[in-house]
């Protein structure tokens, strides 16, 4: 009874973690769970939701595949900053879920140039820096339609 009681409570404070881990051929990155408090929201969401692998396997099988195209213009790239097309695996992802006004499921990816110094607080908050060209950048997808949208990659400053 005892040991089931332990595991009840290791249970409970596993289920309040605020992300996790999640890697695959060419990413790596964390999921970050809707109870955790981001200090950040977006323009239509109704609410949060967190991802799961298949979502984050799907969504970054459309990343690698339509992101040249949507990345067209190339704003805030080259002259020592990556192309993002080119250069996608060097990047650590952070993933928030969230469901619009609408009812469509979202997700927000937040895209940071792997350096070891950061590594640690990725997992724990967002990193939203200024300027750094596209050493830092995010997209959106809709899940419910598979579009990429609203790229915002970072000025030079």
């Amino acid at each position: 009874m005892r040991l089931l009681s332990l595991l009840i409570v290791c249970m409970l404070c596993n289920g309040n973690s605020t992300s996790g881990f999640v890697s695959g051929k060419g990413f790596k990155g964390y999921i970050f769970d809707q109870e955790k408090d981001l200090m950040i929201s977006f323009r239509d969401q109704k609410e949060r939701f967190t991802p799961d692998k298949n979502e984050i396997l799907y969504i970054e099988e459309l990343l690698n595949k339509n992101l040249k195209k949507i990345n067209s213009s190339r704003v805030n790239q080259g002259r020592g900053c990556p192309v993002l097309h080119k250069k996608l695996r060097k990047f650590m992802r952070q993933y928030v879920g969230y469901e619009t006004n609408d009812g469509a499921k979202v997700i927000w990816i937040n895209l940071v140039w792997a350096e070891e110094s950061l590594e640690k607080r990725l997992s724990k908050e967002i990193i939203l820096v200024q300027d750094g060209c596209s050493h830092y950048w995010s997209i959106k997808v809709n899940l419910d339609t598979s579009e990429l949208f609203d790229l915002k990659v970072n000025g030079s400053g």
